[in-house]
């Protein structure tokens, strides 16, 4: 097995971010969003997986990662505009951990994208994840958030985000990534699903 070391850049709330995010009982240190990892390609591989899923960390340089930026930010000179003066309720509380995903969750297993790795992609016939067919104007990742219980703190981050797990239970698939909740309904925490 070879040893190999890649680069993960943040593209979410926490882009640009220097911060420890939680992956089971190991803090992984961001500075100024980004932060390399060196280990077994297996091991290497698995931990991208659950970063990019609980985190929106994507390998830098990829495809994936500019995609992931310009649909979360949009274009590049918005996208360091936002970085360099970050807005009034950018939900930034201070913290430095996260702690989505906790101990008992298993990184997902190498090459199977219906456990979160890589994009989801939409199988013919089947709706894109975070779109409906019907014309009721929600989509299904906004309709599952829409049944997460406020008061129930398995289905909140300690930061307030909805937890990936609970909201796979809920819509029946485990393809759903971070960055399609935020898209789906941006600025959505625990807060605002008690209001």
């Amino acid at each position: 097995m070879s040893i190999i070391t890649r680069k993960l850049t943040l593209a979410g709330a926490h882009r640009g971010k220097t911060i420890g995010l939680k992956a089971g009982d190991k803090v992984y240190q961001f500075t100024d969003g980004s932060m390399e990892v060196t280990g077994p390609s297996s091991d290497v591989d698995n931990l991208t997986k659950f970063l990019n899923r609980c985190y929106q960390a994507f390998p830098d340089p990829s495809r994936e990662l500019d995609d992931a930026v310009e649909a979360i930010h949009g274009g590049g000179d918005a996208a360091e505009a936002e970085q360099d003066e970050p807005g009034a309720g950018d939900g930034d509380t201070g913290g430095t951990q996260d702690n989505a995903g906790g101990a008992g969750e298993p990184a997902p297993e190498p090459g199977n994208p219906a456990e979160g790795g890589g994009h989801a992609e939409a199988q013919p016939g089947e709706a894109e994840p975070g779109r409906g067919h019907q014309g009721d104007g929600q989509s299904p990742i906004a309709a599952a958030l829409s049944k997460l219980d406020p008061a129930d703190d398995e289905h909140w981050t300690a930061d307030g985000k909805p937890k990936m797990t609970a909201l796979e239970a809920i819509m029946g698939r485990s393809d759903i990534t971070r960055a399609q909740v935020d898209a789906a309904a941006p600025g959505f925490s625990r807060e605002k699903a008690r209001g």
